[in-house]
């Protein structure tokens, strides 16, 4: 079963909980990480040997290597990459977006 590779904008608490979630299912992989911080990137990156980190979501989107993305940023800034990602100027775009709650 090919595994779906997997991004997480927003590394909050519960974005950290989604990428720890993500890695244990089989059939994921963590590929990239984003949040503006850069020390929580990293830290967060390190932690779970995640290979890709982005301060800006728009590339982590752009990234070919990425099939599917969960949004856990702060309530209030789910819309703009939720939008972004549900609109990605490619043909075939290939991320589907699902807001966490």
């Amino acid at each position: 079963m090919k595994r779906l590779r997997c991004g997480v904008i927003g590394l909050g608490w519960i974005g950290e909980h989604h990428v720890d979630a993500l890695q244990q299912l089989p059939q994921a992989e963590i590929t990239a990480v984003c949040t503006r911080r850069s020390d929580r990137l990293l830290e967060v990156a390190k932690k779970y040997r995640v290979p890709k980190t982005f301060t800006d979501y728009g590339a982590l989107l752009a990234d070919p290597e990425i099939d599917v993305v969960s949004i856990v940023t702060h309530v209030g800034d789910h819309l703009e990459p939720t939008l972004a990602a549900l609109f990605i100027p490619q043909e075939n775009s290939r991320v589907a977006a699902i807001p966490a709650r």
